[in-house]
This record gives C-alpha cells, sequence and structure tokens, in this order.
C-alpha cells in the first residue's frame, strides 16, 4: 500500500503521490464492487435454490398426499371387498351348519322311529 501523500513545505501536495494514493483507491474500491457482486450472486443463487427446493417439497408432499389418497382408496376398496367376502362365507357357514343341524336331526329322528 503506498503511504498517504504528505504536503510539502510548500503546502501542495504531489501530484504523482496523489495520483497513485487515487489508484490505490481505485482499484480497492473495484475489488469491493467485484466482492459485493459475487455476494450478491451468491445471495440471489441461495434464494433461488431456496424457492425451488420449496417448491419441490410442495411438489413431493403433493405426490406423497395424492399417493396416500390413492393407497388409502386401493386399502378402502380391499377392506370392503375382505369384509363381503367374511360376510359370505360366514353366511354360506350358517347355511352349512342349519343344513348338519336339520340333517342331524332328521336321523336322529330316523333313529329312534325305527
Amino acid at each position: 500500500m503506498t503511504p498517504h501523500p504528505t504536503p510539502p513545505r510548500s503546502g501542495h501536495y504531489d501530484p504523482d503521490a496523489v495520483r497513485s494514493c487515487a489508484q490505490t483507491v481505485a482499484l480497492h474500491w473495484q475489488t469491493l464492487m467485484l466482492r459485493i457482486e459475487d455476494r450478491l450472486k451468491l445471495v440471489n443463487a441461495s434464494a433461488a435454490f431456496y424457492r425451488t427446493s420449496q417448491q419441490v417439497l410442495i411438489y413431493e408432499v403433493s405426490e406423497i398426499s395424492s399417493a396416500s389418497f390413492s393407497q388409502v382408496d386401493r386399502l378402502k376398496a380391499e377392506l370392503m371387498y375382505e369384509r363381503r367376502t367374511s360376510e359370505e362365507h360366514l353366511s354360506r357357514f350358517e347355511d352349512e351348519r342349519r343344513v348338519w343341524q336339520e340333517e342331524k336331526e332328521k336321523v336322529i329322528f330316523f333313529l329312534i322311529s325305527c
């Protein structure tokens, strides 16, 4: 870094020293502006990434929700099918038991009649 220009004894600054100081300030200013631009780009990229990740999350949640709803609907249908099947089996079992009971009573009546 160049030293600050000091006024000579005559009370005037050295033009070369002033020019050198101005160039140094301009170089530092330019470096600072480039860093600010880089940071701004980084902040904008981060914000864009956040928005994108948020949209992806919303999409995934909606996909999970719709998948869950379809899975729930499928499971409800399976449950209804199993319930109907179970009721049909129970009905057939009761019919079979009733038939066996009638046959048993017929056999007992026949044995008693003999």
